[in-house]
């Protein structure tokens, strides 16, 4: 669109304000009002949010609840970028809470974003796993407050963006005032497998596993925040392009998975690890962490094996680990890791071969009594994946400083925040700054 007709069209639209001035609105007006606000002064935390829409670098502007007459709808903000003589403009719709988007509510904003010859729509919700298109992007609360906190700890820049950004991390991890949460439920075909091992058989299978595969999609997106949280870099899904970007190509992998093995499993790719993975078998009511590590260019592949214990010294004993040589696909050998501290040389390959990776690999049993509450299947695994990462995975591969690839990043140094310790107390301490990611109770949160 041009800047002309752009400025045409926007002359009556309210900006988006950090503190928004009317007070009878509600906690959605807020949140977005507060978003939007941050997103047109923060360079940094638009860069990272915008990346997901494909917009250009320029100045961004924001504004609430817009109109396009003659057309009745009102979608809650519209982000504008500015480039030259061209604007880049997308609607913006939010839902806060336990409110959804609907079908007919999305689709009559498509159609306005066509019938305008606008750029596209972003919708942000606390649902997880839904499916957008060419011009639509869904962003969960969740990414948006891991957007925050990456750039929080990882890339200060600028003072006075750091402390704004701080603000609306601190007013986000509220569920209460802006209606913000976690991931929390598996759903009612969760309880029916769960207590009900033959729910996936028969004629209500097929549904069973439709209805438990779209939760575990969410729960995967989830997860991956997550880790995102606790590696301090950009986590994604790993698969085919096509399966990262349509959440629906891996709801179809899941509920095959399910009727064939009664099994659920997801995998993240993360900077310096091939692939880090959860399986998750309804049979046996285990989950299985695992994470595949590559061996050292330097030194003996005695001297790896070595220098691999060394670094999982307060890793539980139990953890199986094994050793891959080069040009083979199966492990040449496993043990538990208690063998292997008393018997290093079980993992040596020999000479006719070469050590190439490592894969390290926890069993445990997830919750499944009534009495643990409706999201102890949910507490269980991001308690499984929060301490396999803490105690087996941070050790083998150090904490990388974040980067992001596809945007550009100064190469000044970091730059403290404008707010001080002493004028954080109050708020907690910082992994609760990341409270959206997870339940409202003191386990599920990393210690």
């Amino acid at each position: 669109m041009k800047k002309d007709a752009f400025d045409q069209l926007s002359r009556r639209w309210k900006p988006a304000r950090l503190i928004p001035l009317v007070a009878s609105k509600g906690v959605e007006y807020r949140a977005t009002s507060a978003t939007l606000a941050v997103l047109s002064k923060a360079p940094d935390f638009s860069k990272a949010l915008l990346a997901h829409l494909g917009a250009p670098t320029g100045k961004v502007d924001c504004y609430l609840e817009v109109r396009f007459p003659p057309a009745k709808t009102r979608p809650d903000g519209c982000i504008a970028v500015t480039k030259g003589n061209d604007v880049w403009v997308a609607l913006v719709e939010v839902k806060t809470a336990k409110n959804r988007l609907t079908d007919t509510q999305v689709d009559s904003y498509l159609k306005l974003v066509s019938d305008k010859g606008l750029d596209a729509l972003l919708t942000i919700s606390n649902e997880f796993g839904v499916s957008a298109g060419a011009i639509h992007r869904h962003l969960t609360w969740s990414a948006v407050v891991a957007e925050l906190y990456l750039l929080n700890q990882h890339h200060r820049r600028n003072p006075l963006e750091s402390y704004i950004i701080d603000e609306l991390l601190q007013y986000l991890s509220d569920e209460t005032k802006s209606g913000v949460a976690s991931f929390s439920d598996m759903g009612p075909e969760w309880t029916a497998v769960c207590y009900h091992p033959d729910a996936l058989t028969g004629r209500r299978g097929k549904a069973t596993a439709i209805g438990l595969a779209r939760r575990w999609v969410g729960l995967t997106d989830h997860l991956g925040l997550c880790l995102t949280h606790l590696s301090g870099s950009e986590v994604s899904v790993s698969g085919s392009t096509q399966q990262v970007r349509e959440p629906f190509e891996r709801r179809q992998d899941a509920e095959r998975t399910l009727l064939e093995s009664a099994q659920l499993s997801a995998g993240w790719r993360i900077e310096g690890l091939h692939r880090f993975e959860i399986l998750v078998d309804l049979s046996s009511r285990k989950l299985k962490t695992s994470v595949k590590i590559d061996s050292l260019a330097r030194g003996t592949d005695i001297e790896q094996i070595n220098r691999l214990l060394r670094q999982l010294e307060k890793a539980p004993g139990t953890m199986e680990i094994a050793s891959l040589a080069a040009r083979k696909r199966r492990p040449f050998h496993k043990a538990p890791l208690n063998l292997v501290r008393s018997s290093p040389q079980i993992l040596n390959p020999g000479r006719s071969q070469k050590l190439r990776a490592f894969e390290l690999t926890q069993l445990r049993k997830y919750e499944t009594r009534r009495t643990a509450g409706p999201r102890s299947f949910i507490r269980s695994v991001e308690n499984g994946v929060t301490t396999f990462y803490e105690t087996v995975v941070s050790q083998a591969i150090p904490r990388r400083k974040y980067r992001r690839s596809t945007a550009r990043r100064s190469s000044k140094p970091a730059v403290e925040s404008a707010a001080s310790d002493e004028n954080r107390e109050g708020h907690g301490d910082r992994p609760n700054d990341f409270a959206p990611l997870f339940a409202n109770d003191g386990e599920s949160k990393v210690q």
